[in-house]
């Protein structure tokens, strides 16, 4: 049985380790933020166990949605398109789009009708963009994270920003309910919630937070914008949690212990090697433990066989 195995690298930055990274099975597409995460997020992902998971960033600091939404072959649906082309193995689109769009409206921001026109482009945007990612890879997961409550922008009140942000987060969430593959989550609040708000005296994980009339606290960002790196890696954990987890135990083949892509019977003698020393790849039943219960269990998945 042949196993899906890592195909070729499209422009970009790839994240990975020694022969794993020849290609991505994970990419992030979009602005600044998923420039920022890709990064985090591959880390997190090595520490849980998937260092042959390789990530491909093609994040772009103040890409918007109408831009990865046209017809530019620079940054738009034809490279995307060549993007996922060029990693055929890849099972999950990460993106992170919308934000540049919303700020190149603020000023206008107290209005209404502009809003409301502004959130109903994003959304569309964003509607064409995972249509066809999924049109030209129907097998790949698309999943969406929202950001999370920003610091003052200029003289805006942040409960007003933080109103519109989380239109845009309920619209999304929306859109999604009516796309297969597609997932949104929204994170809004994940800064205070994790961190408190020192200033008002409000710890980690009160429940009065998160506050909409709050911004995320200072020291959590670098910007108005980004995160501080420190805090990138701790929301790269949480979507590690609330996503990650069980999207790649879905693709994980485990009896394929020597990790070259094929199930055969040298994998018996990989599992041997890795039961005489305590290796990860000991533990097929997921007990944490390596046991010679792990063999009985390595049966069963080779015969269960891998995803296609």
């Amino acid at each position: 049985m042949r196993l899906r195995r890592i195909g070729a690298v499209a422009a970009g930055v790839l994240f990975g380790f020694g022969a794993a990274a020849q290609g991505s099975e994970v990419i992030v597409f979009g602005d600044s933020w998923a420039n920022r995460l890709s990064g985090p997020l591959r880390q997190t992902i090595i520490d849980e166990g998937h260092s042959d998971i390789a990530v491909l960033n093609e994040g772009v600091e103040g890409a918007r949605a109408d831009e990865l939404a046209s017809s530019d072959p620079s940054i738009g649906l034809p490279y995307i398109e060549s993007v996922l082309n060029a990693n055929p193995d890849a099972q999950i689109a990460h993106l992170s789009i919308g934000g540049n769009d919303l700020f190149d409206g603020i000023l206008f921001i107290n209005n209404d009708s502009i809003v409301n026109e502004l959130l109903n482009r994003v959304v569309g945007d964003t509607e064409a963009i995972v249509r066809h990612m999924l049109q030209v890879r129907p097998d790949i997961e698309v999943y969406h994270s929202g950001y999370d409550f920003l610091q003052p922008i200029l003289f805006f009140d942040p409960a007003r920003v933080n109103e519109v942000m989380l239109d845009l987060d309920s619209r999304l969430a929306a859109l999604a309910d009516t796309i297969p593959g597609y997932t949104y989550e929204g994170y809004y609040g994940f800064a205070q919630i994790t961190y408190g708000i020192p200033d008002l005296g409000i710890p980690p994980g009160d429940p009065s937070l998160p506050r909409i009339d709050q911004p995320s606290p200072d020291f959590t960002f670098v910007d108005e914008i980004h995160y501080t790196a420190a805090v990138f890696a701790v929301f790269a954990d949480e979507l590690y949690v609330r996503y990650y987890d069980e999207a790649l135990a879905s693709t994980e083949c485990i009896a394929d212990v020597n990790g070259d892509g094929d199930l055969t019977p040298t994998d018996f003698s990989a599992w041997i090697g890795a039961y005489n020393s305590s290796a990860p790849g000991c533990d097929q039943n997921g007990d944490e433990l390596c046991t010679p219960t792990d063999f009985s269990a390595w049966i069963t998945n080779y015969n269960l066989g891998c995803p296609q």
